[in-house]
């Protein structure tokens, strides 16, 4: 019995010692997302609603191409310097930032082609300004995330949020120099972001130079890309499923009808801010219990998520998911009510995705990116098939509606994946 009292007292010490990182991880992803949230909203208020959904595109497509450096480079990186004390791991990971910086240069441009699809709803000035500013933001937005991701494995969450402190007050400071300086609509988010995404990273790469611990060595660059090479087209199917979603409903129904599920969408940015900020806490643990192989330990990290979401998810649902007085949205971006229901179901849909996302750190971790795979790619081809069948009778909804199948798809397989993981011997 005192032997069970003792693992049972262990476990809730580790449970507490995860919970109380969450502040700086809270705090963390509020500000960088708020960032995010500014540019998005100041999109969705200075651009019309067809030149909105091209920015919608633009932005997906910023996330697929950011893919490569992330996937191939960076992660792999990180999941390597798990096995260093946690005093070396943000010297070992600084050694990569120009290699994926590079890496996603020779991709980037790539993103300029995402405008064909809406070519003769938007003018060609408005692609243009947006393709180069996604353009630059691929090149600068990976490294910064990868600043961020090693301070989180170093334990230095306060100078991660730190770096997302900078990324805001830059982002801010863009936003308005740029709107000030009469550049056209079309320019300004994006390229308040790859200026936040530039300085933010550069200030967090300053405050580890001269306290960074030791310098220790990565594998060889083959064998460090080896497992990037395997997780790469997981992501990519992942995301790209997003971008083709997007492209799909605009194709299908309308640019215009893609710039109202964006604009729905922004609503949901406080959910993502908190899954976000959870995560970032809590990844880091649910991959060390994926190379340990402890249920116990990912449990513990995985409950702390699951009940934060629950709560916190719920009530913003309650507060936002309609327009009413007590709603601040309702009046800050009221196109995103004009479809009834439509931001209460893509918050639904967010708050699902997030929770079935858990399962990836420890699949990742334990190097399970064949089941990874498999898992992603049935997950996509039920989204993609969903947006095509309900598009055109549905609209702006297929997308939350195609986003919820997919999560009972991969939440199911992923957690099944997971436990097999962590039972493995």
């Amino acid at each position: 019995m005192s032997h069970f009292r003792g693992r049972a007292s262990a476990g809730l010490r580790r449970i507490a010692g995860s919970a109380s990182s969450l502040g700086p991880g809270l705090v963390d992803a509020g500000l960088s997302s708020l960032a995010g949230f500014a540019a998005s909203l100041y999109a969705v208020r200075s651009l019309h609603a067809a030149d909105l959904g091209a920015f919608s595109l633009y932005l997906a497509a910023v996330t697929v191409a950011s893919l490569l450096p992330q996937q191939l480079i960076f992660l792999p990186a990180q999941v390597a310097a798990l096995d260093a004390p946690r005093d070396m791991r943000v010297a070992i990971l600084r050694q990569v930032v120009l290699r994926g910086v590079l890496v996603a240069a020779i991709v980037a441009p790539a993103a300029a082609l995402s405008g064909v699809i809406v070519a003769g709803d938007v003018s060609a000035s408005t692609l243009m300004a947006l393709a180069t500013g996604a353009a630059a933001l691929i090149v600068l937005s990976p490294a910064q995330d990868h600043v961020r991701s090693a301070l989180y494995l170093a334990d230095a969450p306060r100078q991660a949020a730190g770096v997302s402190a900078v990324q805001l007050a830059l982002t801010a400071g863009a936003l308005g120099s740029l709107h000030l300086a009469g550049l056209p609509a079309a320019w300004v988010p994006f390229t308040a972001l790859a200026i936040a995404a530039t300085g933010s990273a550069a200030w967090g790469l300053a405050t580890t130079a001269g306290s960074a611990g030791p310098v220790g060595k990565l594998p060889p660059w083959r064998e460090l890309v080896r497992p990037g090479r395997a997780l790469l087209p997981a992501a990519l199917i992942q995301e790209g499923t997003i971008f083709v979603s997007a492209a799909l409903l605009a194709a299908i129904a309308s640019a215009t009808t893609l710039g109202s599920a964006e604009a729905a969408r922004i609503v949901s940015r406080p959910v993502q801010v908190l899954s976000l900020g959870v995560s970032r806490s809590m990844a880091p643990r649910l991959m060390e219990a994926g190379r340990e192989r402890s249920t116990s330990r990912a449990k513990g990290a995985a409950l702390i998520y699951v009940l934060t979401l629950a709560g916190a998810g719920l009530a913003y649902v309650a507060l936002t998911g309609w327009p009413h007085s007590l709603n601040p949205f309702d009046r800050l971006v009221p196109v995103a009510y004009a479809l009834e229901g439509l931001v209460a179901l893509i918050l639904l849909a967010t708050f699902a995705g997030a929770i079935g996302s858990l399962p990836r750190a420890i699949l990742i971790a334990g190097r399970k990116e064949r089941e990874l795979l498999v898992i992603t790619v049935l997950a996509s081809l039920v989204r993609v098939a969903a947006v095509v069948l309900l598009a055109a009778s549905i609209g702006a909804y297929a997308l939350p509606v195609s986003q919820l199948l997919g999560v009972v798809v991969s939440g199911g397989l992923g957690a099944r994946a997971a436990a097999a993981a962590l039972d493995r011997r």
